[in-house]
């Protein structure tokens, strides 16, 4: 077999596995958008009629089209994201409904349990191989493809930290409804732990701060000057 031969095949094997992925895809959505719609009562020209109100129509023919699986593997994402909005569920509720530990391929070749692939597209997890990793000193380091996911991921890391720092310092401001003020009341008046947790605080800003630098350095917006107890 010549070298133009074999190239031609492997195109055609990775086209038909393709093709195979998304039509999967695209009928898991299709199952779970009928099961919902069910659920809810409603009858697919109810659908059609609320995508309009959205600003989106999608029509009777094209949604009954996309439930009995006549679309194939042709689902945009505009639409999924008016579907799931007129159904009045995560989008990733359609996608993946076996949710948690039902396996689905998210992309091909590429297979996790429900939860982590939603984990993946909405930047909690990094889709790493064990390729994309070496341990060094006792700790993982990402390598080769490895390296390019966790800087594209590095955004969504990022925010993560943002967000569950953010909700660490409103809780401890906040916890058993004594605010900053009262605190601060306390610590003047010689109570140690209010001093501690005002210095505990404090650090939180800090690193709230910076944390927060890096958001706004990867391309991301952070407005929490209103709200945020700054003043200790």
């Amino acid at each position: 077999m010549n070298k133009l031969k074999r190239v031609r095949l492997r195109l055609r094997y990775i086209i038909d596995l393709m093709s195979e992925w998304s039509e999967s895809m695209v009928s898991r959505f299709s199952a779970a958008m009928r099961a919902r719609r069910k659920q809810l009562d409603m009858s697919v020209q109810d659908v059609a009629n609320r995508t309009a109100e959205l600003g989106h129509p999608i029509s009777r023919s094209a949604l009954s089209g996309l439930e009995n699986d006549r679309s194939k593997d042709r689902l945009s994402l505009p639409d999924a994201l008016v579907i799931a909005e007129c159904l009045r569920v995560p989008m990733f509720s359609l996608l993946f409904p076996q949710q948690p530990d039902g396996e689905v391929e998210l992309v091909p070749g590429l297979t996790f349990p429900s939860e982590t692939a939603i984990d993946v597209i909405t930047g909690k997890a990094m889709p790493t191989r064990e390729e994309d990793q070496e341990v060094r000193d006792g700790k993982p380091v990402y390598v080769g493809r490895g390296k390019e996911i966790e800087s594209g991921y590095a955004l969504a890391t990022a925010v993560s930290k943002y967000t569950a720092l953010r909700q660490e310092i409103m809780a401890t401001a906040f916890r058993e409804e004594l605010g900053i003020t009262e605190l601060k009341e306390e610590a003047a008046r010689g109570d140690e732990w209010a001093a501690s947790q005002l210095r505990e605080h404090r650090l939180r800003i800090e690193l709230l701060d910076a944390i927060k630098e890096t958001v706004r350095s990867k391309g991301g917006i952070v407005d929490d000057e209103e709200w945020l107890p700054r003043d200790v």
